[in-house]
């Protein structure tokens, strides 16, 4: 598997996490939103992206960790596959995601569109 993104993501972050958190192999690349070739790899040209084996390429962190804990198995899942808990901590994954997505938003408003 290749995780494609910087670490100053806190979405690249969040999938490396999980992926050492469950031991599994991954290489990074380290490439930009910025680049030219992101849009190869993701045509909305976000991190993270997860290619993974056989060349198909996952998109957005909440898609890649739910497939990685497909690849863990129910029992060390991270989220829970089903209940009032599954719904519970989704609730608060999309919170913070949420809180991420709205700075990340400042930053970006800040450094490329200042007056």
């Amino acid at each position: 598997m290749i995780l494609v993104g910087q670490y100053d993501s806190p979405f690249v972050r969040r999938v490396a996490v999980t992926l050492h958190h469950y031991h599994l192999r991954f290489e990074r690349n380290r490439l930009s939103v910025f680049h030219p070739a992101m849009v190869e790899i993701n045509p909305m040209m976000r991190v993270p992206s997860l290619i993974i084996d056989g060349g198909e390429t996952l998109y957005d962190s909440g898609a890649i960790i739910d497939y990685l804990d497909e690849m863990v198995g129910p029992h060390k899942a991270l989220t829970p596959r089903n209940g009032d808990e599954r719904r519970q901590i989704l609730q608060a994954i999309a919170m913070a995601t949420g809180s991420m997505e709205k700075t990340i938003s400042v930053v970006y408003e800040r450094h490329f569109h200042a007056p």
